[in-house]
């Protein structure tokens, strides 16, 4: 008789698991905080920041860093939800970064006070860079910048300062970051390229541009 009584209970237990799971997943409010709380704990036990799991739109400064997740329902949009919610930053004066991912693809942009449409496609590029090292007169020793290759797409503006400060934000290494850093690239045909503070670089199909920036 305990035995079918403990059998009973444990089914019981079963069946309300599972529906507590099935109503989350069908109330993406309620997965989005589960996430958020996973990714809050993470943080906490690291020392330096970690991406969220799901797709998000992020707004960054060097003062502070906004995600905004996406429900599903706005997948299918994404160049329209990217360009309404970038028309809603008002940084002006600094420089702000936009970013948008969603599993295989990340938009990012440099923001530009006024602009109302960042032309944002999700054409894979067939430009990439091999390696990417952060040096400074004040470090001993040379950070490897990392890159998602989601992060290649065409159109993209990567690398600028605001865009190496967050990504040595996301990094375990110590590090020291103001404008007499310099970028070490190889790109794909092995040619050496170097970046510094003002400049970035824009993603084309093929090729690639070493741009100015102006804020």
């Amino acid at each position: 008789m305990i035995g079918l009584y403990l059998m009973h209970v444990y089914t019981i237990i079963q069946i309300n698991l599972y529906r507590f799971w099935m109503y989350c997943l069908e109330n993406s409010l309620i997965v989005y905080w589960i996430r958020c709380l996973i990714h809050e704990v993470k943080t906490r036990t690291l020392k330096y920041k970690i991406e969220p799991t799901y797709s998000y739109m992020c707004i960054w400064t060097a003062e502070k860093e906004l995600y905004i997740p996406i429900d599903p329902v706005f997948l299918p949009h994404l160049a329209g939800t990217f360009n309404i919610l970038a028309n809603g930053v008002n940084a002006a004066r600094i420089e702000c970064i936009l970013l948008l991912r969603d599993v295989d693809k990340i938009v990012s942009r440099i923001f530009i006070q006024g602009k109302k449409d960042y032309g944002v496609e999700f054409e894979k590029s067939r430009k990439h860079f091999l390696s990417i090292e952060y040096t400074h007169p004040d470090m001993a020793k040379r950070i490897v910048i990392e890159l998602d290759p989601a992060i290649y797409l065409v159109g993209n503006e990567i690398l600028s300062s605001g865009f190496i400060l967050r990504c040595l934000q996301y990094q375990p290494e110590k590090y020291v970051f103001d404008d007499r850093y310099v970028l070490s690239i190889m790109d794909s045909k092995i040619k050496m390229v170097t970046l510094t503070a003002g400049e970035y670089i824009l993603i084309g199909r093929t090729e690639y541009e070493k741009k100015g920036i102006k804020i």
